[in-house]
């Protein structure tokens, strides 16, 4: 009985457990790992950028608390040495911690939203980025332009260059400031975690924004 032809020609590209071999096989094999490690990368990359985003806000935050704390219990101006050293630390609070805390905040939700597709189409996250910007741009010149002023004004009085009734007027202008910009802060944080839907019912598009 003549035996049947051989199958094992370059036409068939079926191993002995019934799996691909060949160049196309491995292509599959690296086009799945390739993928998979393109995965990896993008859950690492969105984790670090999750990670930085929260810890700056924690600084902002924090950094904001502390200038409304030291300037509630500032003393009268008229204790020039006292005003000035604490002025001094406002400053150093302001250009320390708030400041760059807010520039991470800014830098990081920005490239969360590049990296991350879905957060494309979510409209909260337009909606915080654009809160972001108003806090950069609010925090420029109704936090950290007052607080510099305020510790150049104090150390001049200090030093007896000018009148210390000059320093009488510095606190009232930054209150409103500063309640604005916690005021956004809180929201950001508030929009983060409950994620409002800010798009029409009647057509949804794209792959929903995943709890994380």
């Amino acid at each position: 009985m003549p035996g049947r032809p051989s199958r094992s020609g370059p036409a068939s590209s079926i191993g002995i457990r019934g799996r691909p071999e060949g160049p196309e096989a491995a292509g599959a094999q690296a086009g799945r790992l390739g993928y998979r490690s393109g995965r990896h990368r993008g859950r690492t990359m969105k984790r670090l950028l999750k990670f930085l985003h929260t810890v700056a806000t924690i600084g902002l935050t924090g950094g904001l608390a502390c200038y409304i704390v030291l300037l509630a219990t500032a003393p009268e101006p008229i204790t020039v040495d006292g005003y000035a050293a604490l002025r001094a630390g406002i400053a150093a609070v302001c250009k320390w911690l708030v400041l760059p805390s807010l520039v991470v905040v800014l830098t990081s939700g920005l490239l969360a939203i590049a990296a991350h597709r879905p957060y494309q189409g979510a409209r909260w996250a337009w909606l915080k980025a654009a809160l972001g910007l108003a806090m950069f741009e609010g925090t420029l010149g109704g936090v950290q332009g007052p607080a510099e002023r305020g510790a150049v004004i104090a150390a001049q009085a200090a030093a007896g260059e000018i009148d210390p009734q000059a320093m009488a007027g510095l606190i009232g202008d930054e209150w409103n400031a500063l309640w604005f910009i916690l005021g956004l802060s809180i929201a950001n944080v508030a929009i983060a975690i409950w994620r409002p839907r800010l798009k029409r019912r009647a057509r949804r598009t794209g792959s929903p924004v995943p709890e994380s």
